[in-house]
């Protein structure tokens, strides 16, 4: 009776053994997750079309800011918008000029709002699309 007792015993620790094995070095998605670590060196997918609709509501939005310096409601209708991979840099670095200007303006720092300005127009000479 003993001796059976071991045996079932031997196989149901086989058993989880081997579930173990199984679940920790064989996880076929799992790279899906970790492949892309430090991904700041691998390019984002493309999607033109995307990157057009865009560049035409970021343009569009902004039209009315450089006929008046008029920052008002301008970064919430920024942040709106979905910005494809090619443009989450000039994405966030717009959305941070407006956040320059607008804390300038709260603030009532003209250096402050100069700086914002400044990279706005660093921007614009970059993407000529913006203007």
């Amino acid at each position: 009776m003993a001796q059976k007792r071991f045996i079932i015993g031997l196989g149901i620790a086989a058993v989880v053994l081997a579930g173990a094995v199984v679940f920790f070095y064989y996880q076929p998605n799992a790279g899906r997750f970790t492949e892309n670590r430090g991904g700041a060196n691998q390019p984002l997918p493309s999607n033109p079309e995307l990157e057009r609709q865009y560049e035409q509501q970021l343009a569009a939005i902004l039209k009315p800011f450089w006929a008046g310096n008029n920052p008002t409601g301008i970064k919430s209708k920024i942040l709106e918008l979905h910005a494809p991979g090619k443009y989450l840099d000039l994405h966030l670095s717009i959305v941070l000029a407006f956040d320059l200007i607008e804390q300038g303006q709260q603030a009532a720092d003209q250096a402050t709002i100069e700086q914002g300005l400044e990279k706005l127009n660093q921007l614009k000479a970059g993407y000529r699309w913006l203007e």
